[in-house]
Parts: structure tokens; sequence; C-alpha cells
């Protein structure tokens, strides 16, 4: 596959995301500066669930920043990596290593303590992300337990997340 085709190929795979069937019930999707949240039990394949709602937009040419609150960098790296290689075998992605190094270089991970994290703690790291030249258009957090948090800390998510413009 040439590089001009491999856009359209990633294009096709995109359009044929189980997430537009989750878009469509939502109307469109969540829209930016709007929260989603996850809660299944623990074990059930929310980080797997997460990682392909990140591939979805990686794939598309979208920045993303993955916070994971509960495993390592190189633990959530390996997520990725495995959410790919299945992608990329299931579909006979062409020029998969490529994609891969494309997906990679929109990808950013970083892991906190969940007692260290909060919206100002994001803020930060959205800011160095800025700094550096990139807009993250969709940002995941991973192991954030809203039963344990306060209604402050949520709203706080929130309002960064409006005022950033993410999802």
């Amino acid at each position: 596959m040439s590089e001009n085709k491999a856009p359209m190929y990633r294009r096709f795979l995109n359009a044929r995301s189980p997430l537009r069937l989750l878009e469509k019930g939502l109307h469109g999707g969540l829209g930016r500066g709007n929260l989603g949240l996850v809660l299944a039990a623990r074990g059930v394949g929310k980080t797997s669930f997460l990682v392909g709602v990140a591939m979805d937009d990686l794939l598309r040419g979208e920045p993303v920043l993955h916070v994971s609150l509960d495993h390592t960098v190189s633990h959530v790296r390996d997520y990725y990596d495995t959410v790919f290689d299945a992608l990329a075998k299931s579909t006979h992605l062409e020029n998969a290593a490529t994609v891969h190094a494309e997906a990679d270089r929109l990808r950013r991970i970083r892991a906190y303590p969940a007692s260290e994290f909060d919206a100002r703690r994001l803020d930060e790291a959205l800011a160095l992300e800025s700094e550096a030249g990139g807009k993250i258009a969709l940002v995941v957090i991973d192991g954030f337990d809203p039963a344990t948090r306060h209604r402050k800390e949520i709203e706080d998510l929130r309002e960064l997340a409006q005022r950033k413009e993410m999802e």
C-alpha cells in the first residue's frame, strides 16, 4: 500500500470501528468539553476498552493523552501494542509498522498514584504537551474511581475538559 493510500485505509478501518455504534447511540459522540465514564468491576477489561477508544482517535491522527492511575507507563504501552497488533492482524493492515509508529508518535502516557491525581495535575500535563507543540484531543483517565472522589474533583475535571475543548 502506498503512503497515499494508507490514510484512506485507516479511514476505512475507523468507519468500521465499533465505536461508531456508540457514537450513533450518543447522537454523534460525547463532543468536545464533555466527560464519558466507563464503570465496571475490576478485571473485566476497562483498560482494554479505553485503549480501543484512544486507538480510534490515534488512527484518525488525533493526539491522545492516556493517564493511568493503576498501571505503569510500560504496562499501558503493552496494552496499546496488544490492541494494535490484534487490529492489524484481524484487518490485514498493510504497512502496520508505519501506522503503529504514527500512532505512537501521537500518543502520550502518564502514570500517577491515584491519591496524587486531580484536575490541577492534569492541567499541568496538558500545559507541558502544549508547550511541546501538541494540542491533545482526547484524554483517557484509567483507574479513576468516582466513588472515592469528591463531587468537586469530578466537576473540576469537567470544567478543564470544557476549557481545553477535549473529550
